[in-house]
C-alpha cells in the first residue's frame, strides 16, 4: 500500500511512496484520497451507513472484488466509487484502455 487516510482524520493522508514515482503516481493516490474524503464528508452530512450494528453484521458483509475478503457494506461502497473516479480519470487523460 502507497498512501492511505481514514475518516476521523478528515483532509489527512499518508504517502508511502516508491522511489521510482512519477508525478502521474503522485496524482493517482491523491486524487483517489481526495474521493474517500469526499465520501467522508457527505456522509457526515447525509448519514448514508447510520447502523453500524447492522452494517458490521454477517449478512451485510459482501466480497471485496480487489481483496476476495468480506468486508463491511461502507468500505465496499467506497471501493466502487472510488474505483468510477479512478476511471473517470483515465478517460480524461486520454488511456481509455486503463480506464
Amino acid at each position: 500500500m502507497f498512501g492511505g487516510s481514514v475518516s476521523s482524520s478528515i483532509v489527512v493522508i499518508w504517502l508511502h511512496p516508491p522511489k521510482h514515482w512519477k508525478i502521474e503516481d503522485y496524482a493517482k493516490v491523491i486524487y483517489h484520497e481526495f474521493i474517500h474524503h469526499c465520501l467522508y464528508l457527505d456522509g457526515m452530512i447525509y448519514a448514508i451507513f447510520t447502523n453500524q450494528e447492522i452494517e458490521n453484521s454477517p449478512e451485510a458483509m459482501t466480497t471485496s472484488s480487489i481483496l476476495t475478503t468480506k468486508r463491511s457494506i461502507d468500505k465496499e461502497y467506497h471501493s466502487a466509487v472510488v474505483a468510477i473516479g479512478i476511471m473517470y480519470r483515465y478517460h480524461k487523460l486520454g488511456n481509455d484502455k486503463k480506464a
